[in-house]
């Protein structure tokens, strides 16, 4: 094939890849594939379980592919919660505009006795 031919191949294929990744990120349904869930605070429970046997030379083998919903947050009431016992006009609840995903999220922001405001 000439060289050519193959870069507007490749062109095609990697113009048609970027079409999907974001099609499929403004309507929440893409895939970031394999992911470390980290070892910080959070819950982790899985939503579903998906066993494939295959067959080899040697025998079968079992995979399997888990789906796992992570919450590093908390609940809406814990939120209310914890919003009603701040005192200082700059904490509350702070909402992100951006448009890096479908999805709104909130963030509740409190002074740290840590690292007083000055």
């Amino acid at each position: 094939m000439p060289v050519d031919l193959q870069n507007r191949l490749f062109k095609y294929f990697t113009d048609t890849l970027s079409a999907i990744v974001t099609q499929a990120k403004k309507t929440g349904r893409y895939d970031m594939g394999i992911l470390d869930l980290g070892s910080q605070e959070g819950s982790v429970r899985r939503t579903k379980l998906r066993v494939y046997l295959h067959k080899h030379a040697t025998g079968t083998g079992r995979t399997e592919l888990h789906t796992v919903n992570v919450e590093r947050g908390c609940s809406w009431t814990e939120a209310q919660r914890k919003w009603a016992d701040l005192e200082s006009p700059t904490e509350g609840f702070y909402v992100s505009h951006q448009e890096s995903t479908p999805l709104t999220e909130s963030v509740l922001g409190s002074i740290s006795p840590l690292f007083p405001v000055r």
